[in-house]
């Protein structure tokens, strides 16, 4: 009838019906609920700090050592598509003023501190703090995306799924990282052949013009 029940009941205390709960109809823990949204690439590591977050009641620091290294990439990987786009736009948005400040200044003792205010800010926003709370940042993902697709869906087995295409990871960094790395050969090959070519052409001339004055020589 669509009531709540409440303990273990045999029988629904609205309409009388008899209760019979399968293990499939059963609500996953939540340790089911994180390892489905996490997948199956670290999810161990994962796993551990979502479990511990959990029992704390908060997000709180730990350290993401891919976060360190390549933040915007790990963010891709992770799906947190918006998270990604804050990070990478975030840098502009803060150190371009204090840019564009330092270089009215020029090289006074004012434009020196506004210089190191923006090198200090850069290196806690985009060095240090990205790692420390990159876990956290995920973890919070995670709480979101699960009370969006409880809301979504009723069926446990449907919220399983959609929470699994939710979570995961992401194969559009590999194809960002073949894509640049196609760049950077092209770019690599290119700063080989056209200085050579140039040198080619240039000694081309020269020889053409020796042997037009070997006549007059």
């Amino acid at each position: 009838c669509g009531a709540g029940l409440a303990g273990d009941l045999k029988f629904c205390g609205q309409c009388g019906a008899a209760v019979n709960v399968t293990e499939d109809d059963a609500t996953p823990d939540t340790e089911t609920w994180m390892a489905t949204f996490i997948g199956p690439k670290n999810q161990a590591y994962y796993l551990r700090h979502f479990t511990a977050f959990a029992k704390q009641k908060r997000a709180g620091i730990s350290w993401n050592w891919p976060a360190f290294f390549v933040m915007f990439y790990w963010l891709l990987y992770r799906k947190m598509w918006l998270n990604a786009l804050i990070y990478f736009i975030l840098p502009y948005i803060l150190l371009v003023p204090l840019i564009i400040i330092a270089a009215i200044l020029g090289d006074s003792e004012l434009g020196s501190v506004v210089f190191f205010i923006g090198y200090a800010l850069y290196m806690a926003v985009f060095i240090f703090l990205p790692p420390m709370y990159a876990n956290a940042l995920y973890y919070r993902h995670y709480l979101s995306n699960l009370a969006e697709t409880k809301r979504a869906s009723r069926d446990t087995q449907r919220q399983l799924g959609m929470l699994s295409e939710k979570g995961g990871t992401s194969s559009i960094v590999i194809i960002m990282l073949l894509i640049i790395s196609f760049v950077m050969l092209f770019g690599i090959l290119a700063a080989i052949a056209i200085p050579a070519y140039q040198d080619y052409t240039v000694r081309a001339k020269i020889s053409a013009g020796i042997n037009a004055a070997s006549v007059a020589k």
